[in-house]
This record gives C-alpha cells, structure tokens and sequence, in this order.
C-alpha cells in the first residue's frame, strides 16, 4: 500500500511566532517530530512507501526521516505546486 502525507503549512503561519526556525510538521510533541507519528501510523497499517509532499523545502524532513529504512518504509520526497489542491496532487501522484 502507499500514501501520501502532505505538509502543507498554509494556514499554520502562526507557528512562526513560537517556532521560528522549525516546520509546523518537525515540532516535537512527546520528544518526537509530529509527522513521525503520521509515519509510524502507516508503518502500523503495513503501508510500505510514503511520499511526503511539502509547500515550502525544509531539508530538516529529509534529514530526519532519510529513505525510511528505520521504519521499515520506502520513503521519498517532492514539492506542492503554488495553485495546486489536494485533488490535483492526488491525480499527479496517482501512480
């Protein structure tokens, strides 16, 4: 199974206040990054590749999270297109 978790920070402009230098989805909650809970749900639900797509380039993500292997998982990376909705990235991720 695959999925794509998408990291879109419209409309979480206001973590910039308190967290200035760190993505909204890289905040630790419980000593963890919030979207490594998004990663460890799909590795629970056996699903094997996960693209995470994000709006702004935050090379902290890639860092983090590296190809999956500690998950077991088959991770890779991409951007969000400026105009592009949740429809439009599911057609262009189809495959």
């Amino acid at each position: 199974m695959k999925c794509l978790i998408v990291c879109d920070s419209n409309g979480l402009e206001w973590t910039e206040e308190y967290f200035y230098d760190i993505s909204p989805y890289m905040i630790r909650i419980a000593n963890k990054p919030l979207l490594e809970f998004f990663v460890e749900m799909c590795a629970m639900l056996e699903i094997k590749e996960i693209r995470i797509l994000q709006r702004k380039c935050d090379n902290s993500v890639e860092e983090y999270f590296r190809d999956g292997a500690q998950w077991d998982l088959n991770i890779n990376y991409g951007m969000i297109a400026e105009n592009e909705d949740i429809a439009k990235l599911v057609a262009r991720h189809r495959s």
